[in-house]
Parts: C-alpha cells; structure tokens; sequence
C-alpha cells in the first residue's frame, strides 16, 4: 500500500519517533494479557499465582470465585492482545497505516 504522504513532502523525523514510542509502550501496557489466553484450561489456583501485571489479572485475581469468569476473562485477554498487536504493527512503519486523526481538518495546521 502507497504512502498518504505527498512523493516530495518530507514527515518530521521527531514525529515519527513520537509516534513509535507511543505505540510500543501502549502495546506493552496490554501484552500481559496474553497470560490470561490459558485461563480456560488452568488449574483455579493459577488466579492468586500470577503477578498482577495489568488489570485484567488483577480483577481475576481478586474475582470472588474464578472458575466461573474464566471464559470471560480469556476473551478479554485475547480483545487485549489484539490490540496490542495493532499498536506494534503501527509502530513498525506509521507512515504506511495512517491514523483516521490525520485526516482530521484543523485550521491552524
């Protein structure tokens, strides 16, 4: 897929730099998740062990009787990991997945 960005027109350097490491440590803040992706089939003591990494552990950590959000909280986990595996995709090359924000009109740009 094409660049949005005009052939002679060049993006600034600090920005894109912005936008990777912004991009990585959002997508950070949701991998833990995908120790959750296991929960359906773990042993109900699997709940207290984990390391509270993120919410979603935590609140089934804390969850009054985790064999019943078992279910709940693995799909969860797997909305999580996708999405930080779109932030990842992004960081790799921003400039060939524009964001919807960037077409935005502004009258001071």
């Amino acid at each position: 897929m094409p660049s949005v960005a005009a052939p002679g027109v060049r993006s600034s350097r600090w920005r894109l730099t912005l936008v990777r490491v912004l991009a990585i440590l959002l997508g950070l803040v949701y991998l833990p998740g995908v120790l959750l992706l296991a929960v359906p089939w773990a042993p109900s003591s699997m709940a207290k062990t984990l390391p509270t990494l993120s919410p979603l552990i935590w609140s089934w950590a804390q969850f009054a009787h985790p064999d019943v959000g078992r279910w709940t909280f693995a799909l969860s986990a797997c909305v999580d990991e996708a999405i930080a595996v779109i932030l990842f995709v992004l960081a790799w090359r921003p400039l060939a997945r524009p964001l919807l924000l960037q077409f935005w009109p502004c009258s001071r740009c």
